[in-house]
This record gives structure tokens, sequence and C-alpha cells, in this order.
């Protein structure tokens, strides 16, 4: 395969249609690329020089009770004194917790692992919500989504201050974090009517809420971490570059494809399945014996974290490939 059908191959799945999106750039190899340890699984930096600002204000939106919330993430990053590099990719983190708990601190060692390995890493809070009628699981999906959309937009207005690269984001997350994920690439307004008509008129739109940023960036791959999206907003030209973690036995997020709330959800592997029928590139490990929540400890953390720069380096290098592992498969990309 020459090298300019790489570039269309890359570009056709990497495009997507939400205003945070962007195209990807055409160069095939560019900075991030180069032959050292860099995004790959070791670490290219130590602790000690990676550095930390917390409680960051990134929005002010109405919650649930109809009281403004502010919203605030935290941000790694190598230290820039002792990083030469102008420009860093960026990684963004939303938490678990069902849309009803949880917050940004959960992320903090592995945003710890992806910034040691030279990415810029934030961990978002989102407004939370709670699911006493069926329609609030819905609402509070609308609600962290438009959060992200607006940490998004904060981020790339702050590029220059935390020497961020807009043109090479990736975004993740675990459990109600992944599906908030997969909804930022995947679901448009458009497609949010379908599912719930009275969203935009009750909330507001995705894309104008909580700061007046309008600066965009291109995400460039989707870091999921036992998550699932609706079939409805699951389309072949919005595929971009997926890397996921699952249990087989997950009962709360099903792996494969199962209905809730009168829709049909796609699984890490049912995602996975449709993106490789569609030419799209997915790196799927399954835990053959795990519950929802895999490779949390310590040893856990390191491995995704490692795997995922691992394929996030081969994204921006125009090098992805799909691969799919029944084990924990050790990345060895710095090879």
């Amino acid at each position: 395969m020459n090298k300019l059908l790489i570039i269309f191959l890359f570009l056709l799945f990497a495009c997507s249609k939400n205003e945070t999106t962007t195209t990807p750039p055409s160069a095939v190899y560019n900075e991030f690329c180069a032959s050292d340890a860099r995004f790959t699984e070791v670490e290219f930096f130590n602790e000690n020089q990676i550095d930390s600002e917390k409680d960051i204000l990134y929005a002010s939106v109405e919650n649930w009770f109809g009281i403004m919330q502010d919203l605030e993430l935290d941000i790694y990053q190598p230290n820039q004194n002792i990083d030469p590099m102008e420009k860093r990719p960026l990684v963004v983190l939303i938490h678990g917790g069902g849309f009803i708990g949880g917050n940004k601190l959960f992320l903090e060692d592995l945003c710890l692992e992806f910034s040691k390995r030279g990415f810029v890493c934030a961990s978002i809070e989102y407004r939370l919500g709670r699911f006493e009628l069926p329609e609030s699981t819905q609402k509070a999906i609308y609600r962290a989504q438009q959060d992200a959309n607006a940490a998004l937009r904060f981020l790339a207005n702050k590029a220059e201050e935390y020497k961020i690269d807009t043109a090479h984001v990736f975004v993740g997350g675990q459990s109600a974090g992944a599906v908030t994920a997969l909804y930022v690439n995947y679901a448009s307004e458009d497609e949010w009517g379908f599912i719930n008509p009275t969203l935009e008129s009750e909330l507001g739109p995705l894309h104008q809420n909580g700061n007046n940023y309008t600066e965009n960036v291109t995400i460039l791959g989707l870091f999921n971490n036992w998550g699932s999206v609706p079939n409805l907003i699951f389309s072949a030209d919005e595929m971009i570059p997926t890397i996921a973690f699952h249990g087989a036995l997950d009962n709360v997020v099903p792996i494969d494809t199962y209905n809730q709330l009168g829709f049909s959800l796609l699984g890490s592997r049912s995602i996975h399945n449709a993106m490789q029928s569609a030419g799209g590139c997915s790196d799927l490990t399954v835990e053959p014996q795990g519950g929802h929540g895999i490779y949390t400890n310590t040893e856990g953390l390191k491995f995704r974290a490692s795997r995922a720069s691992c394929f996030f380096k081969s994204v921006m290098c125009n090098q992805c490939q799909s691969v799919y592992f029944e084990h924990q498969e050790p990345p060895m990309c710095s090879m």
C-alpha cells in the first residue's frame, strides 16, 4: 500500500462531524514520530519531572437542581523547563461513576502515567445526575457531553499556556467516562434529537454551553475503558481509531450488543467488530474472566497507559493497526 493511499484511508476514518473535531493534519511523519521512547510503553520522564495544576475552572453551568455549578479540571504535564517539545499531544480523561458519582481524582494516577510518557493530560469533572426516572440517564449523558465539549474548548484556548498541540488530541475515560468520550465523537445535536427531541431546548446546545470559548481541537482517537455507544449514532463515516479494554463478563456495560431503555447499545467488542468490518483501526484487549472495571491496580494502570500510548503514537504516525487480544499483551513500540 503506497503512502498516498495510507494518508487517504487515515483521513477517511479519522474525520468526524462534531464541531470539536476538524480534519487531521496530512503529514505522515512529524516531530511526534521520532525514534526515541517518547509516547511509548517507556516512562520517558520520571514522576519528579511532572508538574500538576489542580482545580482549574473551565466552565460554569446550571446543574440538575437549577443551581450554577463551577466545573474544574486538573492538568498533568512534563515540566516545561525540562521538556524541549514546543507542542505536546493532549489526552483528556473523563471519570466513571454511573453518571451519579465519581470525581476527577479517580484518574489522577492514569493521567500521571500518560504524562510520564510525554503527553499533556487533563482529568475533568462534569455535572452528575440522578436516576429516579428513565429519561434522567439521557439527560445526565447529554450534560456530560456538553461539559466535555466545554473542557475541550477551554483547553484549546489555553493551548499556548500548556504547550498543547490542538491537532493531536485523544479523549477517553472509564465506564460512564468512556460512554461520554464515545458520545463526544459520535453524537451530534441532530442524533440527540432522535434519542430525545426535548433535550436541546431544555438543556441548551451541545457546543455552546458552560463557557464562551470557540476554539476547536482535532480528536485523533478514543480511549474506551468498558464503555458503550448506541448503534443509532455509530456510523462508519465518523469512525476514528479506538483502543479499548473490557471484561468479557461485564454485566454493567456488556461487552457485546445489548438493549437498554429501548435502544440497541454496542459494547467494546461490538464496536471493534463494526470498525473491523468498515476498515477502521481498533485495538481491543478483553479480559475473559473480567467484570466491570479491569486492570485498575497499579500494574493494570501502567499496562493500559503503556498500550494506549503506543496506540496513540501509531495513530499520530499513520501506522495504526487493528488487533484483538484476550490477555495482557505487553506493548513494545519503543523497540
